[in-house]
């Protein structure tokens, strides 16, 4: 199923580039440039990717090492409760109701 998704993405790519080679001119501060259209949405589309990833970058990091943390306190846990196990198991009779 992916790759047929892949697929029509990118023959709705091709598509969108072929209908939009007409050269269009941007002027940037002091730069004049002059290129085919469906590139300077690609260039569009690739920086506000790359702006997007730079923004979420820090809280992946921070979800990241909470998780961590998360799991090393897991894992004490873990360790409490199986020597809390091994203990009760050389000791039967402390665990027995005494009624």
């Amino acid at each position: 199923m992916r790759k047929i998704i892949i697929t029509i993405l990118l023959v709705l790519a091709a598509v969108f580039v072929l209908e939009n080679t007409q050269n269009v001119s941007i002027t940037f501060i002091s730069w004049h440039l002059s290129l085919p259209l469906a590139l300077i949405i690609g260039i569009g589309l690739g920086v506000g990717l790359c702006i997007g990833i730079l923004i979420l970058l820090p809280s992946i990091v921070r979800q990241k090492l909470k998780i961590s943390g998360h799991n090393k306190e897991i894992s004490a846990l873990m360790s409490k409760i199986e020597g809390q196990d091994t203990s009760k198991s050389k000791n039967p009779d402390s665990s027995a109701d005494h009624s």
